[in-house]
């Protein structure tokens, strides 16, 4: 049997093709269903992957979950219910707990036996210098977080008189 070879017009087609599915693959997802599926992925690929994960890696993920976390929350956050507010909820805890241990991760990567003293010094220097404005942005933010989740819960007791 005698093997055809493949027409030039062909390829240009499959590229085309590919190029569509993949684009179609990274657009804003259609409906809530698709954005709670795609979030619950991205979340599961994070926690399956990303001790692996390089700066560009993060990088990428930041990105992704800023579409999860904003934009595309924004699209569908009036059709969610109460059940998927707490779900997105769990996402996004989960996704800044793998974040921190990342950032663990690195640090100790950066450690070795011989560095010792330095680190000591290097806390100390924190210590003495950027560790108040730390802690007054990690209260802020928990006053922002606190915030969001009375709100959440406001909008959950709204929801469950009113059925």
């Amino acid at each position: 049997m005698e093997k055809k070879p493949i027409k030039i017009i062909q390829l240009p087609i499959a590229l085309f093709v590919l190029t569509i599915v993949f684009i179609s693959s990274c657009s804003t997802p259609l409906t809530k269903e698709s954005y709670l599926e795609r979030y619950a992925e991205f979340i599961s690929e994070l926690e399956n992957k990303s001790m692996n994960y390089t700066q560009e890696d993060w990088a990428l993920a930041d990105r992704k979950y800023a579409d999860f976390s904003g934009v595309w929350y924004q699209k569908f956050k009036d059709e969610l219910t109460w059940k998927e507010e707490l779900r997105i909820s769990r996402y996004q805890l989960e996704y800044n707990i793998l974040n921190a241990g990342n950032s663990f991760k690195k640090l100790l990567n950066n450690i070795d036996a011989d560095d010792i003293d330095s680190l000591k010094e290097k806390i100390q220097y924190y210590i003495d210098n950027n560790m108040e404005e730390d802690l007054e942005y990690i209260r802020q933010q928990a006053k922002i977080l606190g915030e969001e989740i009375l709100k959440m819960v406001d909008r959950i007791i709204d929801e469950y008189e009113n059925r």
